[in-house]
């Protein structure tokens, strides 16, 4: 099998060459895996001929280990790693990391943002998972949100490290997570009043970051997901077993 986690809309230059590399491998796979369940995006794989389904982005307890819905007050309020200049979707609004960063300060002047690669040092590996168990909450943003059940691996790493994890409404998630188990909005003014209640109700941000929390450990388990995989190659694939298929 192959699997293939970022996007593959198109519209953008990254998803078109993520096509181009998933093509080149259909004719000798049994089976292709893809971090987006909007089928009107599989036509270029020709799924009439070959076999292509999703899959979620997997949490594993030995790796996410954080439980930041513990902490009345992490060392930071909001967490976003991205390219400084690479632009994400908040309510069909393109913006880049900086604009983002700049918003965020001009209406919430108090709120202890972590940028890396903007206002500290770029982030990998365990330093990238110790920054993230010192922030309350993460922006879960990608050039598009329009795709079905779309994200990066960036999601995962936020819920299964208890962030209250921000989530445009546009994603679909809401067909797996409940309002209050994610921070949901529509647009960007949306986002900027949930994240101002919950910089002043440090108890509803915990409360709602722990459900999320449980959810995603639950039902994208690293155990789960490897089950799911298996599931589909040998044939015993059972739809209710795995609710995140729709």
């Amino acid at each position: 099998l192959q699997w293939n986690v970022d996007a593959i809309n198109p519209v953008i230059e990254s998803g078109r060459r993520n096509i181009e590399n998933i093509k080149k491998k259909l004719p000798v796979v049994d089976l292709t895996f893809i971090t987006t369940a909007d089928k009107k995006l599989y036509t270029p794989f020709e799924p009439q001929k070959h076999k292509i389904a999703y899959i979620p982005n997997p949490v594993d307890k030995s790796i996410e280990t954080a439980r930041v819905f513990e902490n009345p007050s992490p060392q930071y309020d909001i967490f976003f790693a991205s390219s400084p200049q690479a632009q994400r979707d908040i309510g069909k609004k393109l913006l880049t990391a900086g604009e983002i960063a700049d918003m965020l300060q001009q209406n919430l002047p108090h709120a202890k943002l972590m940028f890396p690669r903007l206002n500290a040092p770029s982030a990998d590996g365990i330093a990238y998972l110790e920054l993230l168990s010192k922030s309350a909450m993460v922006l879960n943003l990608s050039r598009l949100a329009e795709d079905y059940l779309y994200s990066s691996d960036r999601m995962a790493h936020a819920m299964g490290n208890g962030c209250l994890t921000f989530i445009d409404r546009r994603t679909g998630f809401l067909d797996i997570f409940k309002e209050d188990e994610a921070a949901f909005y529509d647009d960007e003014e949306e986002l900027l009043d949930k994240i101002s209640f919950y910089l002043q109700n440090p108890a509803d941000r915990m409360g709602t970051a722990r459900k999320g929390w449980q959810k995603y450990h639950t039902l994208f388990n690293e155990t789960k997901v490897a089950a799911y995989v298996l599931s589909l190659l040998d044939g015993s694939f059972n739809q209710k077993d795995y609710p995140f298929i729709k």
